[in-house]
């Protein structure tokens, strides 16, 4: 729409036809577990989505996952895989750090262990855990979208579920990430591991969404910064010659680039080819010298964007596109005669 304009939309219930007796023909077993590959292959199906217990298919991308979660991201229409081959974590899996205090009940015991993480943000005796895929669950298959929920078992959550809605008419994914932390006095950290590619197999360049102007981590940045960590306004994008890939942040916006290792910090012209560089969503921490409280526990929810596409091959259509998912519909309900 153009700067101003107002269109007006009406909803009105659809007439669909109800003479079919049988509503699935899929391989699916009294116990409603559906975990064995169809046999007719015909393509006479008309589900959009396709859900088991292994993976969701739609038509625009194929989502694999095991217990360690989410290890395959393939888009259909090249059938080029969105996730690194190097990554060390799933995609959208949680990775939790505690580093224990000598007295976890004496604030001044908690302030020690604080006062010696310096840039790392964690200790020497960080202990490091990371989400287990124990169940995936199909919510809704429509003519719109589909849902799946996947949950997940981690140390210091009393439960971690993502929602993965799949669009049918375009290549994007809205992603909700769901939990309960618990409350902790000890120094802690939550990361969400966004281990993404747009598939180019060369020539991919990563922009982040600053202040002002996209710019290039580890390389529009001024000598002697840190590499770790940056806070982006509505996203980032992987921008390729034929394609790109985008990732929205509405509600996380500091991401982590440096490893995850207690150890020496680089700073920038420090790094080289082999610098270790994977990416999280870091969505939590109680380090932070701030009036945050200093327990983090209770229910929580963050909203992630990915989309793809060969139609965004420059960084302003890709950041552009980011600020179109992020930001969204504003929408009213009014009656039909107003």
């Amino acid at each position: 729409m153009q700067p101003g304009e107002l269109k007006r939309y009406f909803i009105r219930p659809a007439k669909t036809a109800k003479s079919r007796t049988t509503s699935n023909f899929k391989l699916i077993g009294a116990d409603a577990i559906y975990d064995i590959e169809d046999i007719n292959q015909s393509g006479e199906t008309k589900d959009l989505f396709i859900i088991s217990q292994h993976d969701v298919d739609s038509p625009f991308v194929k989502i694999r996952w095991n217990e360690e979660g989410i290890f395959s991201w393939m888009n259909k229409e090249t059938g080029e895989e969105l996730i690194r081959n190097d990554r060390k974590h799933g995609a959208f899996t949680p990775v939790y750090e505690l580093t224990p205090a000598v007295d976890p009940k004496n604030p001044s015991s908690i302030f020690t262990a604080r006062s010696t993480m310096g840039r790392n943000r964690k200790g020497l005796n960080v202990q490091r855990s990371v989400g287990r895929l124990v169940k995936a669950k199909a919510l809704s298959s429509g003519p719109l979208y589909g849902v799946v929920e996947l949950q997940f078992e981690i140390n210091g959550m009393s439960y971690y579920s993502l929602l993965l809605k799949l669009h049918a008419s375009c290549s994007r994914v809205d992603v909700a990430v769901r939990f309960h932390k618990d409350s902790v006095w000890e120094p802690e950290n939550v990361y969400i591991s966004l281990p993404f590619t747009s598939g180019e197999k060369k020539d991919e360049t990563l922009w982040l969404d600053k202040a002002g102007a996209p710019v290039r981590p580890w390389i529009d940045q001024i000598s002697g910064t840190l590499l770790d960590y940056y806070c982006v306004q509505e996203g980032l994008a992987f921008v390729g010659e034929n394609s790109s890939l985008m990732i929205a942040a509405p509600d996380t916006p500091l991401i982590q680039l440096g490893s995850l290792e207690y150890g020496k910090r680089l700073l920038h012209t420090q790094q080289s080819e082999e610098t270790e560089r994977q990416m999280y969503a870091w969505v939590m921490s109680n380090y932070w010298e701030t009036n945050f409280k200093a327990t983090l526990g209770g229910f929580y929810e963050f909203s992630y964007f990915v989309a793809w596409s060969k139609d965004y091959t420059t960084v302003e259509q890709a950041i552009g596109q980011c600020k179109v998912m992020s930001t969204g519909f504003t929408v009213w309900r009014i009656k039909a005669d107003a």
